[in-house]
């Protein structure tokens, strides 16, 4: 993807919207390491290089953590949230401590999926608002909008994978020709309890 957006940026084609292919690659790179880190860790807690990994990647979910905190009228709820349980899975896996380590790690995991769930709704926001209007800013979200999806589908999986294969779909089209009230609508259905402590309204879908 970062090799692609290059190419095409270089190319002059849709510069801005490929510029931000390469930083959310990036950025979806540290995800991964984070998660998979996780995953290592709660697998075998003598996984001598899990932890420093999983620490060095933390920022750059933090940082995510805190924007989806703030945009969904949270403050620092969720960073809160996140540096505890950080905190908690670093005592437990430097004293080697298997049961608060599960706990943490599953703290962490839901959160992440949490965190991808509303970034895909952040930009959905941001695609419906700017197309039409501002076709640059509208390819730049339907792009955010597809590589945080490829996240949560890469790390998480998915609980519905027609619906899955259905919103992936809608984000590979032409801005215009996405169904976002469909895409919005598949997602909240796949993760309602992901989204369940935040306003319907805020997210574009009707209120359950």
């Amino acid at each position: 993807l970062v090799r692609d957006a290059r190419e095409e940026g270089r190319a002059g084609r849709e510069i801005h919207a490929h510029a931000q292919i390469a930083e959310k690659s990036i950025q979806r790179a540290f995800i991964l390491t984070f998660t998979r880190s996780l995953k290592q860790l709660q697998e075998d807690v003598e996984h001598g290089k899990s932890l420093p990994r999983l620490l060095e990647a933390a920022p750059v979910l933090r940082s995510a953590v805190g924007r989806r905190s703030r945009w969904v009228g949270k403050g620092a709820e969720y960073t809160d949230v996140f540096d505890a349980a950080l905190e908690r899975l670093r005592q437990a896996a430097e004293g080697k401590n298997r049961e608060s380590l599960a706990e943490a790690g599953v703290q962490l995991s839901s959160l992440v999926t949490k965190v991808l769930v509303l970034s895909v709704f952040y930009e959905l926001d941001g695609l419906e608002k700017s197309r039409g209007e501002d076709a640059d800013k509208a390819g730049e979200k339907r792009e955010e909008a597809r590589i945080y999806h490829l996240s949560l589908m890469t790390e998480h999986g998915s609980r519905d994978e027609e619906a899955a294969a259905s919103v992936a779909g809608q984000l590979a089209l032409p801005v215009d020709q996405i169904d976002i009230g469909l895409v919005r609508e598949l997602l909240s259905n796949e993760f309602q309890g992901e989204i369940a402590d935040v306003d319907p309204s805020l997210l574009g879908i009707a209120r359950r």
